[in-house]
């Protein structure tokens, strides 16, 4: 799970993995009312399996092929 520093838990007594569905290795949260649709990655939960490694792994690949060196 990653939050970014600047989140705000309002209410810690909820357990959010009971809204993870077995199939589901990725949640992101995203913005409500903005279209087009528009994903936050200051709060992403991500399952330890096959699929989620494969996709971190080509996500740290771009840095080494400089495909986002002007990425803020």
């Amino acid at each position: 799970m990653w939050l970014d520093s600047d989140a705000i838990i309002v209410d810690p007594e909820p357990d959010i993995r009971v809204e993870i569905k077995p199939e589901t290795f990725m949640l992101l949260c995203t913005h409500q009312g903005i279209q087009p649709f528009c994903t936050n990655s200051g709060v992403w939960i991500v399952k330890r399996n096959p699929k989620s490694t494969e996709l971190l792994e080509a996500i740290g690949d771009q840095t080494k092929t400089n495909l986002i060196e002007n990425h803020p």
